[in-house]
C-alpha cells in the first residue's frame, strides 16, 4: 500500500521497468507481466505478475 498514491500506477510500472533495465538482469519486461529468462542458469523461465490499483486515495501494489 502506497499512502496517497492514487493515480500513480503508471509511474510505479515505469520505475519498475527502469530498474529492471538498469540491472542488466536476464529479464524481459512486457506490459502486464515480467518474464524472467534464464541465461546459463538452472532456472526455468517463469512469470512475475505485478498489479497496481487505486484503493481510495492510496495505491495498492501486489
Amino acid at each position: 500500500m502506497i499512502k496517497d498514491g492514487d493515480g500513480k500506477a503508471e509511474r510505479v510500472f515505469g520505475e519498475i521497468q527502469r530498474y529492471l533495465e538498469e540491472s542488466k538482469a536476464p529479464i524481459k519486461f512486457e506490459r502486464g507481466d515480467i518474464i524472467v529468462r534464464s541465461r546459463g542458469y538452472r532456472l526455468k523461465p517463469y512469470q512475475v505478475f505485478i498489479n497496481a490499483r487505486d484503493y481510495g486515495k492510496n495505491l495498492q501494489v501486489s
